[in-house]
């Protein structure tokens, strides 16, 4: 058994969003994304609730629909 918890929430802007949280104070983990070349597979960030809980922040792009 694990002791780690995630939850994942999907937007339509990852850079927007993380800058948004910025700014109302949040500390939110660098954004990320996952390629193929030049394709992009996956932007996203983490942060982390109250409790340390981490919660993944997914850009609405291919997968993630």
């Amino acid at each position: 058994s694990s002791d780690v918890c995630s939850s994942d929430l999907v937007v339509p802007d990852v850079p927007k969003r993380h800058a948004e949280l910025v700014q109302m104070g949040y500390e939110p983990l660098p954004v990320k994304e996952f390629k193929d070349g030049d394709q992009l597979l996956a932007r996203f960030f983490f942060i982390l609730d109250p409790d340390g809980y981490k919660i993944e922040v997914l850009e609405e792009h291919g997968h993630y629909r």
